[in-house]
């Protein structure tokens, strides 16, 4: 399993969405093996999204706190940047090869 390094980003497009204050932000760890992803125990409901290079979604779902798996579809192949939405305006990305 690889590690997926991932960062944060503020969604200035979203809207406010009031959150802790003065909480650090707990970036999710995740995990890719072939197509598979594999989320830490303990997270956040997220929405992952699959961009292209041109910043296209070509994949997105719903990933429940109680998930630890999800399985990409075969068909997606090459490289591409991976974002997980939770209930705040943040959202955290990285790059992923299939």
């Amino acid at each position: 399993m690889v590690p997926i390094e991932l960062s944060v980003n503020y969604d200035s497009q979203a809207p406010f969405i009031p959150g802790p204050k003065k909480l650090p932000i707990s970036i999710p760890d995740v995990s890719l093996e072939d197509h598979e992803l594999t989320f830490e125990a303990s997270h956040d409901d997220y929405t992952l999204e699959l961009l292209d290079a041109d910043g296209m979604v070509i994949y997105s779902t719903y990933v429940p706190s109680a998930t630890t798996i999800v399985n990409l579809p075969a068909w997606l192949e090459g490289e591409y940047e991976i974002r997980l939405y939770g209930n705040t305006n943040y959202y955290f990305y990285g790059y992923i090869e299939l």
